[in-house]
């Protein structure tokens, strides 16, 4: 089913044709968007077993005859799903796709479990749940899961074997339009259980934050706040307080801006070392740091900040306190480009080595109250 593309699909639908005119049909038209060109295809088949397979995303080689040879064995079944894999535009693995085996129904309220080109279903499940939702972009796979465990809890069987690929690049729906992604998702939870976890809020941050932290891109706060805006809806008043308190609390996104991205925890602490990318404004000539050195054992610390290489300062404290640290960019930035910056710590230290009642495992530095750019007289 294809929407009209100007790209080579029509030649390729075409060349696939001509080996199987009878079993192979296709049509390309304007459709009302993916879900009902999916519901166009599905009420166009005359198999018992369905699937859709997007045109980015592989069934591996055995993995039809695999199912056909699984429904034959478990009548009962009405649907089955196996494991994928990730794979990037190159086709190269990216890792394996988060499958678990069926539970209760309420696990899918934390996220989906099922990759979509590996989940097959018998035709008659149109009769019971009917068809995917065309008002849905990027979620209707998700929501017609839901359904169909919601009503067929006992009859959806896993198989552990790996039987899809399915593609991430910049331009598929689960990268291009991420932030709709959590969006639609989120109102699909909502809609069959009448809340949302906070967990999703959650892990929109923190996904958000390690796509800055691999692209150096500047807009995580923005992002974050702009989603948690418009998902307020799906939450009562106690759960938007408890919103609000992460959001307070978490110095990650108190930290990064427009023109800054600090790689630190989320209770501002920093590894042996933490990367700091500035976007050069030309009216900002200096980087303040406010650090607080506060380890359980009050011991001398010693912290650098290299750029490219370079030493630009060299900092001793003698003990726990809060410090003020101040570096000027001139002559280490350029207007318009971004300049990443190094803070090292001389030594770390892990919570639960030091207290034993901590569960704390991660390697700590020092933590990091405040940046600011500042502009400074001369």
């Amino acid at each position: 089913m294809d929407g009209g593309s100007t790209d080579q699909s029509i030649e390729i639908l075409s060349h696939t044709e001509a080996p199987w005119p009878k079993i192979f049909r296709w049509t390309s038209q304007p459709d009302g968007g993916q879900a009902m060109a999916i519901n166009q295809g599905f009420c166009t088949a005359k198999g018992s077993i369905l699937c859709w397979l997007n045109s980015d995303d592989i069934l591996l080689p055995g993995a039809i005859s695999q199912i056909v040879a699984y429904f034959s064995t478990n009548p009962d079944h009405i649907m089955v799903y196996g494991d994928a894999m990730w794979i990037n535009e190159a086709g190269l693995a990216l890792g394996a796709y988060p499958v678990r085996p069926p539970g209760e129904a309420y696990a899918l309220r934390n996220g989906c479990f099922l990759c979509q080109p590996a989940v097959f279903f018998r035709s008659d499940i149109i009769q019971e749940i009917g068809l995917l939702d065309p008002s849905l972009v990027t979620a209707m796979d998700y929501d017609y899961w839901i359904r169909a465990f919601k009503t067929f809890p006992d009859r959806i069987g896993y198989m552990p074997k790996c039987l899809a690929l399915s593609r991430l690049h910049d331009d598929c729906k689960t990268v291009a339009q991420r932030e709709l992604v959590f969006l639609e998702s989120m109102a699909v939870v909502n809609r069959h259980f009448s809340n949302t976890p906070v967990d999703w809020i959650v892990s929109y941050i923190e996904e958000t934050l390690e796509k800055q932290k691999q692209t150096r891109e500047f807009y995580t706060k923005q992002k974050a706040l702009g989603l948690i805006k418009k998902a307020m809806r799906y939450y009562d008043k106690k759960e938007r307080a408890a919103i609000k308190s992460i959001l307070r609390k978490d110095r990650r996104l108190a930290l990064n801006s427009d023109f800054l991205t600090v790689d630190v925890t989320n209770d501002g602490w920093t590894s042996t070392r933490c990367i700091i990318v500035v976007k050069k404004k030309c009216h900002f000539n200096t980087i303040h740091f406010s650090i607080m050195h506060a380890r359980p054992i009050d011991m001398p610390l010693a912290i650098t900040i290299h750029s490219n290489g370079r030493l630009l300062a060299n900092y001793n404290f003698s003990g726990n306190g809060e410090y003020s640290l101040s570096i000027p960019l001139e002559g280490i930035t350029r207007d318009g480009e971004t300049t990443t910056f190094e803070l090292s710590c001389d030594s770390t230290f892990i919570p639960s080595e030091i207290d034993p009642c901590s569960t704390d495992n991660r390697i700590l530095g020092v933590v990091i109250r405040d940046i600011q750019l500042q502009y400074n007289e001369v």
